[in-house]
């Protein structure tokens, strides 16, 4: 059984854990986004990762490409697969000011750790991973309509039963999302929640139009 599916492309959820860069460093990398992104994708295969989502706040086409990446307000990246054995492994960069910059770098990485495991030694690949084994923390502690402290009114905290709109959604993530900004003395662990909650809201209503 797939142990990655409630990792969501987009919105980003960043692993909790992981501490943010407060001021990413002007990228380097020159690659396109989808460029990078193909390097990417050709990294994560030869390194034989399995069920591989790359989540970032670059909003997907319908024909699988990205769009909007110059106006993603969050350029980190996280890549989320499974190795051989079935395991879960994350791997996320905020580093770069741009986000081809942080899938390039996320790319670079893959390819160094390959080289390790070319030269045969697996225990320094082991403990090489021992950093990229956490995953977002499980989804099923609160409901989206709890984080987002919606009703199926579309009114905070409470009220009679009816379908959610998207708008409804967008507006609650937005203040939900400003009330737990850890600029604004919330935590990361919070807006990440925030975040999978619009991401849980929208399949929802994707699947019940």
């Amino acid at each position: 059984m797939k142990k990655l599916t409630h990792i969501q492309a987009y919105p980003l959820q960043w692993p909790v854990g992981w501490a943010r860069t407060k001021i990413p460093r002007r990228s380097p990398y020159k690659l396109p986004l989808e460029r990078a992104l193909q390097e990417l994708t050709t990294e994560l295969r030869l390194f034989r990762a399995k069920d591989f989502v790359v989540s970032s706040n670059v909003e997907p086409r319908l024909a699988g490409l990205p769009r909007g990446a110059a106006a993603a307000t969050d350029p980190g990246v996280a890549v989320y697969w499974e190795d051989l054995h079935g395991r879960p492994r994350v791997m996320a960069c905020d580093a770069w000011d741009s986000v081809r910059g942080n899938v390039r770098a996320v790319a670079v990485t893959i390819n160094a750790l390959r080289q390790i495991e070319r030269s045969g030694a697996s225990q320094l690949l082991e403990r090489a991973f021992t950093g990229f084994a956490a995953l977002p923390a499980d989804a099923g502690a609160s409901s989206w309509r709890e984080v987002l402290q919606l009703s199926d009114n579309g009114a905070p905290n409470g009220g009679r039963t009816r379908t959610l709109t998207k708008a409804e959604v967008d507006a609650a993530y937005k203040r939900r999302a400003l009330e737990v900004h850890p600029d604004r003395g919330g935590s990361a662990e919070d807006l990440i929640k925030v975040n999978r909650a619009r991401a849980e809201a929208y399949a929802e209503l994707q699947s019940n139009p």
